[in-house]
């Protein structure tokens, strides 16, 4: 058992490191002029391939859409498309912009581009999975089209729950002429999709401009309950301060709607006092009860003294409070809130966009550890179910074709795929009767291993995640102490 065990883990090893060599290539660096903050200073589009903005909030989705290009922007949110929408037409830009959501259909992206195109270039928001529609109107005309897959990294963190989704916006992007993949935080290399090994990649330098995030860190041994401590101190009077201010907005990021709404209970907070921004579905209006699912205020627009979102909100939105915090919350019981220091957190830190903002680029990361799962041992049951993957499709090619009785077999192990749900490393291929090894979620699973078990074992392992992620830690530790 041992032998196999150390056989496993070192075959893993050995691809690993394979992988590794094939994913190198130089980056270009893009020198930002001094004093720049916002992309459009000094670009007018974005260069396919592999884009590291480096900042968030310095304009590269809105120079594309105010540019004088035909543009797709493919959001990993649907709270994205519709804040991106929102803003157009505005003083700066008059051009209409069309977000593709559910409701949408194909008569009305074809109506809209009909209706603009002798007045302005065709501008088009769309999710990740309503990107087939556009392309199924656009037929061949797509290579007048340049795409902008904004916030790529979440391809790879959505491949655990939509990876069909995922792999199929690779696989139909992967033939097309001028596609950008944008990003602040880019999936690191070693963990990137088969589809974007090999594009070009580049780099702002900001220079004196770069963004550099403060983080503040409180470790607890329950966070949820020391958010609602928070909030009743504050609604005693006794508000939260840091940096020598007082905080009078608290935006805590919490990605579990079910803890959302535990503390929201726990503190009584009612819907004139708290704003939660989540996907709007049934189950959330279930578990938030009386509460009322709600929306990012306009710029101008007053904030609720307390709003918590989930990752919903975690790209590419604007809010605006002149003394409003940015608070992450991780708790180790609740996995779905253990956030990546370098990409998750980095992004949820530029989200307060005015520059009179008390704490502007500074956050509070409130959080617990605790031993999850040591490399060994991961490497072990990762080995152990590309194992059984393997024998499932082995099973399932072998059964094809064959009689009545192999078939009724073979849509056992069909089933069997699909109800493991997450858990499953096997693609089940509907279109084509096939299956095959699910690639983009085991990488998934090595860059979460990376960036969350490994990081939230202790104390010593967050700071250095932090150090790692190139955070000013200065502040931050004499904070601490």
């Amino acid at each position: 058992m041992l032998n196999l065990k150390l056989e496993l883990v070192m075959n893993n090893k050995i691809k690993e490191k394979e992988v590794r060599k094939s994913n190198t290539i130089r980056t270009k660096i893009i020198e930002a002029p001094e004093g720049a903050k916002y992309i459009s200073k000094f670009m007018d589009s974005l260069p396919n391939g592999i884009f590291n903005k480096k900042n968030t909030g310095c304009g590269a989705t809105s120079m594309m859409i105010e540019n004088r290009e035909n543009v797709i922007i493919c959001c990993p949110t649907k709270q994205l498309v519709k804040n991106k929408e929102a803003q157009y037409p505005n003083e700066r830009c008059r051009y209409n912009v069309l977000g593709v959501l559910e409701g949408v259909s194909r008569k009305d992206i074809q109506d809209h581009i009909e209706q603009v195109k002798d007045e302005q270039p065709v501008k088009i928001l769309v999710t990740y999975n309503s990107f087939e529609k556009v392309l199924d109107v656009l037929g061949d005309t797509i290579d007048g089209y340049k795409i902008v897959v904004d916030e790529f990294q979440e391809i790879l963190d959505g491949a655990i729950y939509r990876d069909k989704t995922m792999i199929d916006l690779l696989q139909k992007l992967e033939g097309l002429k001028q596609v950008t993949y944008l990003s602040a935080t880019p999936i690191p290399t070693d963990f990137l999709p088969e589809e974007l090994i090999g594009l070009n990649r580049y780099e702002i330098n900001w220079g004196k401009n770069e963004e550099i995030i403060i983080p503040h860190r409180i470790k607890v041994d329950s966070p949820f309950s020391y958010t609602a401590r928070m909030i009743i101190e504050h609604k005693a009077g006794n508000s939260f301060r840091i940096k020598g201010q007082s905080v009078e907005n608290y935006f805590f990021y919490v990605n579990s709607v079910s803890a959302i709404s535990t503390i929201i209970k726990k503190t009584g907070l009612t819907n004139e006092e708290v704003n939660v921004i989540c996907a709007d579905n049934a189950a959330n209006r279930l578990k938030l009860g009386d509460i009322e699912i709600g929306t990012i205020p306009s710029e101008g627009e007053a904030n609720k003294t307390f709003t918590f979102c989930t990752k919903s909100v975690f790209f590419g939105i604007d809010f605006f409070s002149k003394a409003g915090l940015t608070i992450i919350v991780s708790d180790g019981r609740h996995k779905s809130t253990m956030l990546d220091v370098s990409t998750d957190v980095r992004q949820i830190a530029g989200r307060i966009r005015n520059e009179d903002n008390l704490f502007r680029f500074a956050m509070l990361h409130v959080y617990n550890t605790g031993h999850i799962i040591d490399r060994e041992e991961f490497e072990y049951e990762l080995a152990n179910d590309i194992a059984d993957a393997n024998r499932n499709i082995k099973a399932f090619e072998r059964l094809k074709d064959n009689n009545e009785e192999g078939e009724i077999l073979e849509y056992s192990i069909i089933e069997k795929v699909e109800s493991d749900g997450t858990e499953s490393l096997v693609i089940y291929d509907k279109q084509n009767h096939s299956m095959h090894l699910n690639e983009l979620k085991i990488k998934y699973n090595r860059w979460k291993f990376e960036t969350i078990h490994e990081v939230y074992i202790d104390g010593l392992s967050m700071s250095k995640a932090y150090a790692n992620a190139g955070y000013d830690m200065k502040e931050a530790l004499e904070w601490e102490q």
